[in-house]
């Protein structure tokens, strides 16, 4: 039975056994150092310096892929490297062991101090792939770390789809270590890689900014530093302007055929209206899942609903003219007819330009 078999472990195995279990896995901590590393340098698992005195760590970010950006549900999923430097005397080498500056000395996870960092908007775990930790002769502490993470970030979809997005990645503290640690950026181990598989096809990256602040959180826990990085793109339009724009400029246009065609022919007016109507109405349901659900209108917004309104003015254009034609009052309806032939695209057009400078700028 399992319960003959787990009773034969020998008692310091067991405890062995719940210890480490029961240990963080917070980087940094101690209790995890202990357990892991039961022969490391106590001492080297405190923070480095002065008793109290918070330790400066510069914080780098190497994006190289952006995975997926779905701003249905304002997620970012990308891979990348999170650096991490220090300075930490008690890791100088001597120089007769050092061998100049080509001294890179290895440290395993727990035999080391480490700022315990995390990414604060990241929705799952981050997967952390692979990392490293290396000191120079001259104290320096440099830990990489080759990670995948799903974040969560703001999307101002106004101007939808000629929209720029800042898409962000926070670095903070753990809660506990926030008082440790002075947080700044490292420009130099910032940026984006310049492959081809980096970007998305619909999205086209800008550039990377970094930028030191502090969260102050009120009557809770205090202040805390932060990096926020702030990948900057574009959306790409050709999708837009092909596959979505156009289709919907042609179906407007095709409802304005009924102006062209005689008043007595309302069967055939009210039939290519009617269609126009039902295929934008089929080509709303089929785009609407790559499509923002937000409750503001967007620049996208603004074109649908206006050429929606078009159409629909254009039934209500043929059914004015056919009870004027019912009625015998034929030269009204067809002078309404005549003008309606360049009054609607007029004032669609027009209205189409007034949205540029509401919604764009």
């Amino acid at each position: 039975m399992p319960h003959h078999r787990f009773s034969r472990i020998a008692p310091p195995v067991l405890l062995v056994a719940i210890a480490t279990a029961c240990v963080g896995f917070a980087p940094g901590t101690k209790a995890r150092a202990a357990a892991l590393n039961p022969t490391t340098d106590q001492t080297l698992l405190e923070p480095p310096g002065s008793p109290g005195a918070p330790v400066p760590v510069k914080v780098g970010l190497y994006i190289t892929n952006l995975g997926d950006i779905d701003e249905v549900r304002e997620r970012v999923e990308l891979d990348g490297y999170l650096i991490v430097s220090w300075k930490d005397p008690r890791l100088a080498a001597a120089p007769a062991a050092s061998n100049g500056t080509n001294y890179w000395q290895r440290y395993r996870e727990g035999q080391i101090w480490m700022p315990s960092l995390e990414l604060a908007n990241a929705v799952t775990r981050r997967e952390r792939l692979s990392f490293s930790i290396l000191a120079n002769a001259q104290g320096s502490v440099r830990y990489v770390e080759h990670f995948d993470a799903q974040v969560s970030s703001d999307f101002l979809l106004r101007q939808f789809p000629f929209d720029k997005q800042n898409l962000q990645v926070i670095v903070q503290p753990f809660l506990t270590d926030r008082t440790q640690l002075e947080l700044s950026v490292d420009l130099g181990s910032s940026g984006v890689g310049g492959d081809t598989w980096v970007e998305l096809p619909e999205w086209k990256i800008l550039g990377l900014a970094a930028t030191a602040e502090t969260l102050k959180i009120r009557n809770v826990v205090g202040d805390i530093p932060q990096i926020r990085f702030d990948l900057k793109v574009r959306r790409r339009l050709a999708f837009y302007l092909w596959k979505v724009f156009l289709p919907i400029l042609i179906m407007v246009l095709v409802s304005w055929c009924v102006f062209w065609i005689e008043l007595s022919q309302f069967d055939w007016q009210a039939k290519i209206a009617v269609t126009t109507m039902l295929t934008l109405v089929a080509f709303s349901f089929a785009i609407e899942r790559n499509l923002p659900r937000i409750g503001y209108l967007t620049f996208f917004d603004g074109v649908f609903l206006t050429s929606f309104v078009f159409i629909f003015l254009a039934m209500i254009e043929i059914t004015l003219i056919h009870v004027l034609h019912l009625r015998k009052r034929e030269s009204a309806a067809a002078a309404i007819h005549s003008a309606s032939r360049w009054v609607f695209p007029l004032v669609y057009f027009a209205t189409i330009a007034l949205m540029v400078p509401i919604f764009l700028m």
